[in-house]
């Protein structure tokens, strides 16, 4: 059996993150990842990025998000635009188009001592034909994890 690790939730300076998709890859490639998932939000634009990159295979999906629900959407061919509290229509439309997809950060905390601890849990279990769902983001840890100002 192999073994693959990578990383599926990754932004890029094509959304929020401040990296290239190719700074990424290189940072993956010291940290020993096998591959990762750019997964910005709301655009596909890092498509053209896709491949081997410092031995590190790239791929390129989208994070579609509201106020709450953030879905990861991997293999899709056209951006899915954000449905505020529709998440099932956002699913829905992944499958559509022949992807997969993942709840992402569902049960994030936040911490109310971080400025920006804007929290996106998952708030809608009624939904049906998700792939998968995020066990564990880094960040999202990083700020549950904030109990006072030196920590």
């Amino acid at each position: 059996m192999a073994e693959y690790i990578g990383n599926i939730h990754i932004h890029s300076s094509y959304s929020d993150g401040h990296n290239s998709i190719e700074e990424i890859a290189s940072i993956a490639a010291q940290c020993g990842l096998d591959f990762i998932i750019i997964t910005d939000h709301g655009t596909l634009k890092g498509q053209q990025r896709q491949g081997y990159q410092k031995g590190v295979l790239v791929l390129v999906g989208m994070e579609v998000n509201d106020y709450a629900n953030h879905y990861l959407a991997m293999d899709v061919r056209r951006v899915i635009a954000a449905n505020t509290g529709r998440p099932q229509q956002v699913i829905d439309e992944v499958n559509r188009q022949g992807g997969f997809g993942i709840i992402a950060h569902p049960f994030e905390k936040g911490s109310p001592l971080y400025k920006k601890s804007k929290t996106y849990p998952w708030l809608d279990w009624n939904v049906t034909g998700f792939q998968g769902i995020e066990i564990w983001n880094f960040l999202s840890q990083w700020r549950d994890g904030i109990k006072g100002f030196f920590t």
